[in-house]
Protein backbone atom coordinates (compact mmCIF):
# COMPACT_ATOMS: atom_id res chain seq x y z
CA UNK A 1 0.00 0.00 0.00
CA UNK A 2 1.36 3.13 -1.20
CA UNK A 3 1.35 6.61 0.61
CA UNK A 4 2.99 10.34 -0.49
CA UNK A 5 3.29 12.53 2.07
CA UNK A 6 3.63 16.25 0.71
CA UNK A 7 5.65 19.17 2.47
CA UNK A 8 6.69 22.59 0.88
CA UNK A 9 9.97 22.64 2.93
CA UNK A 10 12.93 20.94 1.50
CA UNK A 11 14.68 20.84 4.39
CA UNK A 12 12.22 19.01 6.65
CA UNK A 13 11.93 16.02 4.00
CA UNK A 14 15.12 13.63 5.76
CA UNK A 15 13.85 14.46 8.45
CA UNK A 16 10.10 12.82 8.30
CA UNK A 17 12.11 10.29 5.97
CA UNK A 18 14.44 9.17 8.16
CA UNK A 19 11.73 8.90 11.10
CA UNK A 20 9.74 6.49 9.02
CA UNK A 21 13.17 4.49 8.58
CA UNK A 22 13.34 4.41 12.12
CA UNK A 23 10.18 2.58 12.67
CA UNK A 24 10.79 0.18 10.21
CA UNK A 25 8.61 1.34 7.37
CA UNK A 26 10.28 1.33 3.32
CA UNK A 27 10.57 5.15 2.86
CA UNK A 28 12.32 7.71 0.86
CA UNK A 29 12.81 11.30 0.08
CA UNK A 30 12.54 13.15 -3.44
CA UNK A 31 13.32 16.71 -3.67
CA UNK A 32 15.33 19.56 -5.57
CA UNK A 33 18.06 19.01 -3.35
CA UNK A 34 18.83 15.63 -4.43
CA UNK A 35 21.02 14.99 -7.29
CA UNK A 36 19.13 14.17 -10.81
CA UNK A 37 20.15 10.32 -10.14
CA UNK A 38 19.28 10.26 -6.26
CA UNK A 39 15.67 11.69 -7.73
CA UNK A 40 15.10 8.74 -10.25
CA UNK A 41 16.43 6.21 -8.44
CA UNK A 42 13.56 7.15 -5.56
CA UNK A 43 11.73 7.74 -8.30
CA UNK A 44 11.92 4.31 -9.30
CA UNK A 45 11.70 2.99 -5.87
CA UNK A 46 8.09 3.94 -5.66
CA UNK A 47 6.57 3.41 -8.75
CA UNK A 48 8.34 -0.20 -8.52
CA UNK A 49 7.12 -1.03 -5.01
CA UNK A 50 10.66 -1.08 -3.62
CA UNK A 51 9.07 1.47 -0.90
CA UNK A 52 5.73 2.23 0.66
CA UNK A 53 6.11 5.98 1.61
CA UNK A 54 7.75 8.83 -0.73
CA UNK A 55 8.27 12.40 1.21
CA UNK A 56 8.46 15.13 -0.91
CA UNK A 57 7.58 17.95 -2.63
CA UNK A 58 4.64 18.92 -4.58
CA UNK A 59 6.80 18.86 -7.56
CA UNK A 60 6.70 14.67 -6.91
CA UNK A 61 3.45 14.55 -8.03
CA UNK A 62 3.42 15.92 -10.85
CA UNK A 63 4.72 12.99 -13.32
CA UNK A 64 3.13 10.41 -11.43
CA UNK A 65 0.76 8.06 -12.70
CA UNK A 66 0.55 5.18 -10.30
CA UNK A 67 -3.37 3.71 -9.63
CA UNK A 68 -2.40 1.90 -6.03
CA UNK A 69 -1.62 5.27 -4.04
CA UNK A 70 -4.07 4.57 -0.77
CA UNK A 71 -2.75 7.68 1.51
CA UNK A 72 -1.72 11.20 0.28
CA UNK A 73 -1.00 13.71 3.50
CA UNK A 74 -0.18 17.31 3.23
CA UNK A 75 1.88 19.01 5.85
CA UNK A 76 0.95 22.35 5.66
CA UNK A 77 -2.00 23.58 3.40
CA UNK A 78 -2.06 24.31 -0.13
CA UNK A 79 -2.15 27.28 -2.08
CA UNK A 80 -4.93 26.94 -3.95
CA UNK A 81 -8.00 24.48 -4.01
CA UNK A 82 -7.16 23.47 -7.86
CA UNK A 83 -3.39 22.59 -5.96
CA UNK A 84 -5.01 20.70 -3.37
CA UNK A 85 -7.27 18.60 -6.14
CA UNK A 86 -4.79 17.62 -8.30
CA UNK A 87 -2.70 16.59 -5.45
CA UNK A 88 -4.83 14.44 -3.42
CA UNK A 89 -6.08 12.84 -6.21
CA UNK A 90 -2.65 10.72 -6.51
CA UNK A 91 -5.07 8.68 -4.33
CA UNK A 92 -7.07 5.74 -5.43
CA UNK A 93 -6.98 5.88 -9.38
CA UNK A 94 -7.52 2.28 -9.44
CA UNK A 95 -11.32 3.04 -7.78
CA UNK A 96 -10.30 1.83 -4.36
CA UNK A 97 -11.14 3.22 -1.29
CA UNK A 98 -7.98 5.99 0.09
CA UNK A 99 -7.55 7.88 2.36
CA UNK A 100 -6.20 12.09 2.82
CA UNK A 101 -5.21 14.13 5.20
CA UNK A 102 -4.81 17.49 5.61
CA UNK A 103 -2.71 18.80 8.31
CA UNK A 104 -2.28 23.04 8.62
CA UNK A 105 -2.28 25.94 11.21
CA UNK A 106 -2.66 29.56 10.79
CA UNK A 107 1.63 29.43 10.41
CA UNK A 108 0.67 28.46 7.23
CA UNK A 109 -1.54 31.10 5.71
CA UNK A 110 0.66 33.85 7.14
CA UNK A 111 3.97 32.24 5.19
CA UNK A 112 2.22 31.78 1.69
CA UNK A 113 0.32 35.61 2.87
CA UNK A 114 4.37 37.22 2.89
CA UNK A 115 4.96 35.26 -0.23
CA UNK A 116 1.99 36.54 -2.09
CA UNK A 117 3.17 40.51 -0.54
CA UNK A 118 5.71 39.98 -2.64
CA UNK A 119 3.99 39.66 -5.91
CA UNK A 120 4.65 42.62 -7.81
CA UNK A 121 1.24 42.83 -10.38
CA UNK A 122 -1.73 44.15 -8.30
CA UNK A 123 -4.30 41.82 -10.18
CA UNK A 124 -2.11 38.73 -9.58
CA UNK A 125 -1.33 39.57 -6.38
CA UNK A 126 -5.27 40.55 -5.11
CA UNK A 127 -6.39 36.72 -7.34
CA UNK A 128 -3.89 34.90 -5.19
CA UNK A 129 -4.96 36.31 -1.71
CA UNK A 130 -8.46 35.78 -2.89
CA UNK A 131 -7.53 31.88 -3.48
CA UNK A 132 -5.86 32.09 -0.45
CA UNK A 133 -8.98 32.64 1.48
CA UNK A 134 -11.06 30.06 0.05
CA UNK A 135 -8.71 27.22 0.72
CA UNK A 136 -8.47 28.45 4.37
CA UNK A 137 -12.18 28.25 4.44
CA UNK A 138 -12.21 25.15 3.21
CA UNK A 139 -9.87 23.89 5.53
CA UNK A 140 -11.50 25.53 8.37
CA UNK A 141 -14.51 25.01 7.40
CA UNK A 142 -17.62 22.17 9.39
CA UNK A 143 -19.41 21.12 6.90
CA UNK A 144 -18.85 17.73 4.18
CA UNK A 145 -15.36 18.25 2.45
CA UNK A 146 -16.64 16.27 -0.40
CA UNK A 147 -19.63 18.33 -1.07
CA UNK A 148 -17.33 21.92 -0.08
CA UNK A 149 -15.11 20.65 -2.85
CA UNK A 150 -17.68 19.59 -5.56
CA UNK A 151 -19.38 22.50 -4.74
CA UNK A 152 -15.99 25.28 -5.70
CA UNK A 153 -15.67 23.08 -8.64
CA UNK A 154 -19.41 23.93 -10.02
CA UNK A 155 -20.73 20.60 -9.36
CA UNK A 156 -23.50 20.08 -6.75
CA UNK A 157 -23.39 16.49 -4.33
CA UNK A 158 -25.24 15.39 -1.73
CA UNK A 159 -23.25 15.24 1.67
CA UNK A 160 -20.93 12.26 1.99
CA UNK A 161 -21.99 11.47 5.67
CA UNK A 162 -19.70 8.92 6.51
CA UNK A 163 -16.79 9.32 4.12
CA UNK A 164 -14.64 12.99 5.63
CA UNK A 165 -13.98 13.90 9.46
CA UNK A 166 -16.83 16.92 9.17
CA UNK A 167 -19.76 14.07 9.00
CA UNK A 168 -18.08 11.49 10.54
CA UNK A 169 -18.26 14.30 13.09
CA UNK A 170 -21.30 15.91 12.72
CA UNK A 171 -22.22 19.43 14.06
CA UNK A 172 -24.81 18.35 16.47
CA UNK A 173 -23.63 20.67 19.88
CA UNK A 174 -21.91 24.27 19.73
CA UNK A 175 -20.83 26.27 22.23
CA UNK A 176 -21.13 30.15 22.86
CA UNK A 177 -17.44 31.87 22.46
CA UNK A 178 -18.72 35.18 22.17
CA UNK A 179 -16.97 36.43 25.31
CA UNK A 180 -13.95 34.74 24.54
CA UNK A 181 -13.87 36.07 20.58
CA UNK A 182 -14.14 39.74 22.31
CA UNK A 183 -10.98 38.87 24.89
CA UNK A 184 -8.62 37.43 21.45
CA UNK A 185 -10.06 40.48 18.90
CA UNK A 186 -9.75 42.90 21.69
CA UNK A 187 -5.77 41.75 22.12
CA UNK A 188 -5.78 42.09 18.57
CA UNK A 189 -6.86 45.43 18.71
CA UNK A 190 -4.41 47.32 21.33
CA UNK A 191 -2.02 45.44 20.14
CA UNK A 192 -1.97 47.78 16.80
CA UNK A 193 -3.16 44.70 14.55
CA UNK A 194 0.99 43.87 13.92
CA UNK A 195 1.27 40.23 15.62
CA UNK A 196 0.51 36.38 15.03
CA UNK A 197 -1.74 34.27 16.90
CA UNK A 198 0.98 32.82 18.66
CA UNK A 199 1.79 36.35 20.58
CA UNK A 200 -1.61 37.65 20.87
CA UNK A 201 -1.97 34.19 22.70
CA UNK A 202 0.82 34.88 24.90
CA UNK A 203 -0.48 38.22 25.61
CA UNK A 204 -3.96 36.57 27.16
CA UNK A 205 -2.24 34.03 29.19
CA UNK A 206 -0.05 36.65 30.75
CA UNK A 207 3.36 34.93 29.29
CA UNK A 208 6.29 37.01 30.44
CA UNK A 209 8.49 35.98 27.59
CA UNK A 210 10.98 38.30 26.10
CA UNK A 211 8.62 39.54 23.04
CA UNK A 212 5.73 40.06 25.21
CA UNK A 213 8.23 42.18 27.42
CA UNK A 214 10.05 44.07 24.28
CA UNK A 215 6.64 45.51 23.10
CA UNK A 216 6.02 46.58 26.73
CA UNK A 217 2.37 44.04 26.48
CA UNK A 218 2.33 43.19 29.63
CA UNK A 219 1.22 46.85 30.54
CA UNK A 220 -2.21 46.39 28.16
CA UNK A 221 -5.08 45.92 30.19
CA UNK A 222 -6.19 42.56 28.01
CA UNK A 223 -2.79 41.25 29.59
CA UNK A 224 -3.49 38.06 31.46
CA UNK A 225 -7.39 38.45 31.03
CA UNK A 226 -7.27 35.22 29.59
CA UNK A 227 -5.36 33.13 31.88
CA UNK A 228 -8.30 30.83 33.11
CA UNK A 229 -8.47 29.42 29.25
CA UNK A 230 -5.33 26.64 27.98
CA UNK A 231 -3.12 28.15 25.29
CA UNK A 232 -5.00 24.80 22.67
CA UNK A 233 -8.40 26.24 23.30
CA UNK A 234 -7.78 29.92 23.15
CA UNK A 235 -5.74 28.59 19.47
CA UNK A 236 -8.84 26.91 18.63
CA UNK A 237 -11.03 30.37 19.25
CA UNK A 238 -8.41 32.08 17.27
CA UNK A 239 -9.07 29.82 14.08
CA UNK A 240 -12.81 29.42 14.08
CA UNK A 241 -11.97 33.70 14.00
CA UNK A 242 -10.26 33.19 11.14
CA UNK A 243 -12.64 30.49 9.96
CA UNK A 244 -15.77 33.39 10.22
CA UNK A 245 -13.82 35.49 8.39
CA UNK A 246 -13.74 38.20 11.56
CA UNK A 247 -9.56 38.17 11.09
CA UNK A 248 -7.37 38.05 8.27
CA UNK A 249 -3.81 37.49 8.36
CA UNK A 250 -1.47 40.34 6.73
CA UNK A 251 1.84 41.12 6.39
CA UNK A 252 4.40 39.34 8.54
CA UNK A 253 1.77 37.21 10.05
CA UNK A 254 -0.16 39.96 11.98
CA UNK A 255 -3.63 39.63 12.62
CA UNK A 256 -6.36 42.26 10.93
CA UNK A 257 -9.69 42.81 12.52
CA UNK A 258 -12.64 42.97 9.62
CA UNK A 259 -15.75 44.75 10.01
CA UNK A 260 -17.29 41.53 11.41
CA UNK A 261 -14.65 41.44 13.97
CA UNK A 262 -15.45 45.12 15.05
CA UNK A 263 -19.67 43.85 15.01
CA UNK A 264 -18.25 40.71 17.53
CA UNK A 265 -16.48 43.65 19.87
CA UNK A 266 -19.36 45.73 20.02
CA UNK A 267 -21.77 42.54 20.93
CA UNK A 268 -23.72 43.30 17.53
CA UNK A 269 -22.63 39.62 16.21
CA UNK A 270 -22.40 36.23 18.62
CA UNK A 271 -19.88 33.64 17.87
CA UNK A 272 -19.89 29.48 18.90
CA UNK A 273 -18.23 26.47 17.32
CA UNK A 274 -18.85 23.40 17.76
CA UNK A 275 -18.33 22.25 21.32
CA UNK A 276 -16.46 18.99 20.51
CA UNK A 277 -13.24 21.66 18.64
CA UNK A 278 -13.36 23.02 22.80
CA UNK A 279 -12.73 19.90 24.29
CA UNK A 280 -8.98 20.00 24.25
CA UNK A 281 -6.60 17.87 26.83
CA UNK A 282 -6.04 20.07 30.28
CA UNK A 283 -3.81 19.46 32.57
CA UNK A 284 -6.06 19.80 35.43
CA UNK A 285 -8.14 16.83 35.74
CA UNK A 286 -11.51 16.84 36.51
CA UNK A 287 -13.82 14.82 38.60
CA UNK A 288 -15.71 12.54 37.00
CA UNK A 289 -17.94 9.47 37.94
CA UNK A 290 -16.75 6.80 36.33
CA UNK A 291 -12.50 7.05 35.35
CA UNK A 292 -12.20 8.10 31.98
CA UNK A 293 -11.52 4.88 29.36
CA UNK A 294 -12.19 3.41 25.79
CA UNK A 295 -14.96 0.66 26.73
CA UNK A 296 -15.38 -2.11 24.22
CA UNK A 297 -19.33 -2.41 23.92
CA UNK A 298 -21.74 -4.71 21.65
CA UNK A 299 -22.70 -2.87 18.56
CA UNK A 300 -25.68 -4.54 19.12
CA UNK A 301 -26.60 -3.30 22.18
CA UNK A 302 -25.39 0.27 21.27
CA UNK A 303 -28.02 0.53 18.36
CA UNK A 304 -30.84 -0.75 20.46
CA UNK A 305 -29.90 1.87 22.96
CA UNK A 306 -29.54 4.11 20.27
CA UNK A 307 -32.60 3.33 18.91
CA UNK A 308 -34.51 4.29 22.20
CA UNK A 309 -32.95 7.69 22.34
CA UNK A 310 -33.95 8.65 18.76
CA UNK A 311 -37.40 7.47 19.81
CA UNK A 312 -37.52 9.57 22.96
CA UNK A 313 -36.49 12.72 20.82
CA UNK A 314 -38.57 12.33 18.24
CA UNK A 315 -41.33 12.13 20.75
CA UNK A 316 -40.13 15.05 22.56
CA UNK A 317 -39.05 17.12 19.42
CA UNK A 318 -35.59 17.55 20.71
CA UNK A 319 -32.24 16.80 19.19
CA UNK A 320 -30.91 13.06 20.02
CA UNK A 321 -27.91 14.28 22.05
CA UNK A 322 -29.78 16.12 24.26
CA UNK A 323 -31.62 13.33 26.12
CA UNK A 324 -28.20 10.88 26.19
CA UNK A 325 -25.13 11.82 23.97
CA UNK A 326 -22.91 8.68 22.35
CA UNK A 327 -20.28 8.27 25.35
CA UNK A 328 -23.03 8.38 27.57
CA UNK A 329 -24.58 5.10 25.41
CA UNK A 330 -21.26 3.66 24.92
CA UNK A 331 -20.94 3.52 29.15
CA UNK A 332 -24.69 2.31 29.95
CA UNK A 333 -23.86 -0.49 26.90
CA UNK A 334 -20.66 -1.66 29.04
CA UNK A 335 -21.62 -1.56 32.21
CA UNK A 336 -26.09 -2.38 31.45
CA UNK A 337 -26.95 -0.55 35.17
CA UNK A 338 -29.95 -2.61 36.69
CA UNK A 339 -30.89 -0.25 38.79
CA UNK A 340 -31.31 3.68 39.69
CA UNK A 341 -28.29 4.14 41.48
CA UNK A 342 -26.26 2.42 39.21
CA UNK A 343 -27.33 4.22 36.10
CA UNK A 344 -26.41 7.40 37.85
CA UNK A 345 -23.01 6.62 37.89
CA UNK A 346 -22.60 6.74 34.21
CA UNK A 347 -21.29 9.92 32.71
CA UNK A 348 -24.37 12.40 31.51
CA UNK A 349 -26.64 11.21 33.80
CA UNK A 350 -28.07 13.36 36.41
CA UNK A 351 -31.14 13.46 38.57
CA UNK A 352 -33.36 15.00 36.13
CA UNK A 353 -32.90 12.11 33.40
CA UNK A 354 -32.80 9.75 35.69
CA UNK A 355 -36.51 11.25 36.61
CA UNK A 356 -37.50 11.38 32.69
CA UNK A 357 -35.80 9.10 30.85
CA UNK A 358 -34.54 5.84 33.63
CA UNK A 359 -37.56 3.62 33.53
CA UNK A 360 -37.59 3.43 29.61
CA UNK A 361 -33.41 2.82 29.73
CA UNK A 362 -33.52 0.27 32.42
CA UNK A 363 -36.02 -1.63 30.97
CA UNK A 364 -34.58 -2.10 28.07
CA UNK A 365 -31.33 -2.50 29.63
CA UNK A 366 -32.89 -5.53 31.49
CA UNK A 367 -33.64 -7.16 28.64
CA UNK A 368 -29.97 -6.84 27.24
CA UNK A 369 -28.57 -8.60 30.45
CA UNK A 370 -27.48 -12.04 29.79
CA UNK A 371 -27.36 -14.64 32.45
CA UNK A 372 -23.67 -14.89 31.69
CA UNK A 373 -23.08 -11.30 32.20
CA UNK A 374 -20.13 -10.17 34.77
CA UNK A 375 -20.48 -6.98 36.18
CA UNK A 376 -17.44 -4.52 35.22
CA UNK A 377 -16.01 -2.93 37.83
CA UNK A 378 -17.24 0.69 38.06
CA UNK A 379 -14.11 2.80 39.51
CA UNK A 380 -16.15 5.35 41.70
CA UNK A 381 -15.32 8.80 42.68
CA UNK A 382 -16.73 9.82 46.24
CA UNK A 383 -19.10 12.63 45.65
CA UNK A 384 -20.53 14.84 48.05
CA UNK A 385 -23.95 16.51 47.53
CA UNK A 386 -23.83 18.50 44.56
CA UNK A 387 -25.33 22.33 44.96
CA UNK A 388 -26.34 24.30 42.05
CA UNK A 389 -23.54 26.35 42.65
CA UNK A 390 -21.00 23.48 42.60
CA UNK A 391 -23.03 22.13 39.30
CA UNK A 392 -22.14 26.01 37.57
CA UNK A 393 -18.50 25.37 37.83
CA UNK A 394 -18.42 22.41 35.02
CA UNK A 395 -20.41 24.93 32.69
CA UNK A 396 -19.20 27.73 30.87
CA UNK A 397 -19.73 31.42 32.45
CA UNK A 398 -21.62 32.10 29.55
CA UNK A 399 -24.33 29.81 30.56
CA UNK A 400 -24.09 30.66 34.08
CA UNK A 401 -25.33 34.27 32.59
CA UNK A 402 -28.36 33.08 30.87
CA UNK A 403 -29.07 31.15 34.31
CA UNK A 404 -28.45 34.02 36.38
CA UNK A 405 -31.40 36.00 34.24
CA UNK A 406 -33.37 33.09 33.92
CA UNK A 407 -33.79 32.60 37.63
CA UNK A 408 -35.19 36.29 37.81
CA UNK A 409 -37.99 35.42 35.48
CA UNK A 410 -37.17 37.11 32.64
CA UNK A 411 -38.35 36.53 28.97
CA UNK A 412 -36.42 34.93 26.18
CA UNK A 413 -36.45 37.81 24.42
CA UNK A 414 -35.00 39.90 26.62
CA UNK A 415 -32.67 37.80 27.91
CA UNK A 416 -31.26 37.57 24.44
CA UNK A 417 -31.66 41.81 24.40
CA UNK A 418 -29.90 41.83 27.82
CA UNK A 419 -26.84 39.52 26.69
CA UNK A 420 -26.70 41.21 22.79
CA UNK A 421 -26.89 37.35 21.95
CA UNK A 422 -29.18 35.93 19.28
CA UNK A 423 -32.13 33.87 20.24
CA UNK A 424 -31.36 30.51 18.82
CA UNK A 425 -27.80 30.93 21.00
CA UNK A 426 -30.13 31.94 24.15
CA UNK A 427 -32.48 28.32 23.28
CA UNK A 428 -28.99 26.64 22.65
CA UNK A 429 -28.23 27.70 26.57
CA UNK A 430 -31.60 26.80 27.53
CA UNK A 431 -31.02 23.22 26.34
CA UNK A 432 -27.48 22.97 28.12
CA UNK A 433 -28.52 23.80 31.41
CA UNK A 434 -31.02 21.28 31.22
CA UNK A 435 -28.85 18.43 30.01
CA UNK A 436 -26.03 19.56 32.55
CA UNK A 437 -29.18 19.03 35.14
CA UNK A 438 -29.20 22.92 36.05
CA UNK A 439 -32.99 23.70 35.05
CA UNK A 440 -36.19 21.83 35.07
CA UNK A 441 -37.66 20.63 32.10
CA UNK A 442 -40.79 22.12 33.10
CA UNK A 443 -39.15 25.53 33.18
CA UNK A 444 -37.60 25.30 29.49
CA UNK A 445 -40.94 24.58 28.45
CA UNK A 446 -42.57 27.74 30.36
CA UNK A 447 -39.97 29.63 28.41
CA UNK A 448 -39.84 27.96 24.65
CA UNK A 449 -43.87 28.54 25.32
CA UNK A 450 -43.38 32.12 24.91
CA UNK A 451 -41.18 31.97 21.62
CA UNK A 452 -43.08 33.03 18.64
CA UNK A 453 -42.83 30.95 15.13
CA UNK A 454 -44.87 32.62 12.18
CA UNK A 455 -47.18 29.81 11.05
CA UNK A 456 -45.32 29.68 7.74
CA UNK A 457 -42.24 29.21 8.34
CA UNK A 458 -42.96 26.57 10.90
CA UNK A 459 -45.05 24.76 7.77
CA UNK A 460 -42.25 25.14 5.80
CA UNK A 461 -39.46 24.09 8.36
CA UNK A 462 -41.93 20.91 9.17
CA UNK A 463 -41.89 19.76 5.57
CA UNK A 464 -38.14 19.84 5.25
CA UNK A 465 -38.17 18.14 8.67
CA UNK A 466 -40.18 15.65 6.84
CA UNK A 467 -38.27 15.28 3.45
CA UNK A 468 -34.80 15.17 5.49
CA UNK A 469 -35.78 12.73 7.88
CA UNK A 470 -35.13 14.56 11.28
CA UNK A 471 -34.23 17.61 13.18
CA UNK A 472 -30.53 16.86 13.20
CA UNK A 473 -30.33 16.25 9.69
CA UNK A 474 -32.02 19.40 8.57
CA UNK A 475 -29.68 21.35 10.77
CA UNK A 476 -26.74 19.45 9.58
CA UNK A 477 -27.62 20.39 5.78
CA UNK A 478 -28.53 24.65 6.89
CA UNK A 479 -24.71 24.40 8.34
CA UNK A 480 -23.52 22.89 5.56
CA UNK A 481 -25.14 25.54 2.85
CA UNK A 482 -24.25 28.43 5.32
CA UNK A 483 -20.88 27.51 5.61
CA UNK A 484 -20.59 27.17 1.67
CA UNK A 485 -22.42 30.78 1.02
CA UNK A 486 -20.69 33.14 3.45
CA UNK A 487 -19.84 35.50 0.83
CA UNK A 488 -23.35 35.46 -0.60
Amino acid sequence: MNKVLFTPFHAKIPKHSVLFKKQGLKASAYHAGLSATERHQAFNQFVNDDIDIMVATIAFGMGIDKSNIRFVVHMSIPKTMEAYYQEMGRAGRDGLPSEVLLLYSTGDLGLLGRFIADIEDETYRSAAYHKLSLIKKYAFSEGCRHQALSHYFDDEMLACKTQCDNCLNPDVERSDISEQAKMFLSTVYRTEQRFGQGHIVDVLLGSQNQKVLNSEHQKLSVYGVGSGISRAEWKVIGDRLLEIDALTIGEFKGLKLTNLAMQIMKSEQAVDIRTSNLQTQSKVLKPKKIAKQEYEVDAEIFEKLRALRAEIAQEEGMPAYIIFDNKTLTEMAHFLPDNEASLLQINGVGKIKIEKYGKRFLTLLATLRTEDFQEPVQNLVQEASVTKVEQSNKIHPTYQTTLNLIEQDLPIAEIAQQRALALPTILGHINKLVAEGMLEDAKRQQLFDTVVIDEKVKNWISQGIEQLGSVDEAHHQLSIFKQLNQNQ
